[in-house]
């Protein structure tokens, strides 16, 4: 019963809104909070689960299934098995050479498949947790910062933005003008040649601050090994992780933090929802006189008043 709500959940998300159900899925499920899972609870997602899911686990529920005896339950159920195995069989040796082409080429076709797709993704999620104790891997233990001619105070600031997409960006050719401030900034810079390693929070944010490349990323990998703001720490930059979303997925875990929604600062928050404008209130003073970082975390996407890399 609880596999076809389930099911009926795993066909909306598929369905209606286009999410395929991979370990990197179940990780963002495992690692978000009420405010998040809350915008995806829409009348239509509980019909859609109560129709499709709740409504028959209940009819299973109140069907009176008679089983044999074990023996012949047992034998029943194995003779079953062999022959779905024998049609199997005989369909692989008449069109093997096309399903196996098929299924080099599109690999992915596995996670469209419902019910095998989430308990195969929540597997493998638990494995590669399970495998992830290891030793923290230091990539310098002694960063240094190189002096410059000036020797002034330095304050980076860096907006980031990661739900943004490209493809909806006006400063990427988007027909409509999306970004009418951005494109106004002469000092603006549009890198082109740039692609995430993932589609998901939990995935592409640790990767913006890893030193793996896309290809060789991996989550599990990135966390236990040094990142941006570890080694900008070590080098002595004071370093701050101001958030307007929910949590830095372990990239922050080693520097300092601010959660910007705490005190529900009005006029920019609605209840446990704040708008990105509230990132250009004034961050606490850094405790080191020369340099200083500030990581302004952004709840959905670049805001168009500071969305740059800052040197001042």
């Amino acid at each position: 019963m609880l596999l076809l709500i389930l099911s009926a959940a795993s066909d909306y998300a598929l369905q209606k809104l286009g999410i395929v159900i991979n370990s990197d899925m179940i990780r963002n499920f495992a690692e978000t909070n009420l405010r998040e899972a809350a915008d995806f609870l829409t009348l239509h997602s509980f019909f859609y689960v109560l129709l499709l899911g709740i409504a028959p686990a209940i009819l299973v529920w109140r069907t009176d299934i008679r089983f044999s005896p074990f023996k012949q339950e047992l034998k029943k159920r194995l003779l079953y098995f062999l022959a779905g195995l024998l049609c199997v069989g005989l369909i692989a040796s008449v069109s093997y050479k096309e399903y196996a082409s098929f299924g080099r080429n599109n690999s992915h076709v596995r996670y469209y498949i419902n019910t095998f797709n989430y308990i195969y993704a929540v597997g493998h999620y638990y494995q590669r947790n399970a495998e992830a104790k290891r030793k923290f891997a230091i990539l310098d233990d002694k960063p240094t910062v190189l002096p410059d001619a000036e020797n002034k105070p330095r304050v980076a600031v860096l907006l980031i933005g990661e739900t943004a997409r490209a493809q909806n960006f006006s400063l990427y050719g988007y027909e409509r003008d999306t970004n009418p401030m951005l494109s106004q900034d002469k000092e603006i810079i549009v890198f082109n040649d740039v692609a995430s390693c993932g589609t998901s929070t939990a995935v592409s944010l640790p990767c913006m601050f890893s030193h793996f490349t896309r290809r060789d990323f991996d989550v599990t990998d990135a966390r236990y090994t040094q990142n941006l703001l570890d080694i900008a720490k070590a080098a002595g930059y004071d370093v701050i992780w101001k958030d307007n979303d929910d949590g830095c997925k372990k990239v922050c875990d080693r520097v300092g933090k601010i959660d910007a929604k705490t005190g529900n600062k009005q006029p920019f928050c609605f209840g446990n929802y704040c708008h990105d404008d509230m990132q250009q209130k004034r961050a606490p003073a850094a405790g080191r006189p020369f340099f200083s970082t500030l990581f302004r975390f952004a709840a959905a996407g670049f805001q168009p008043a500071a969305g740059r890399l800052i040197l001042r």
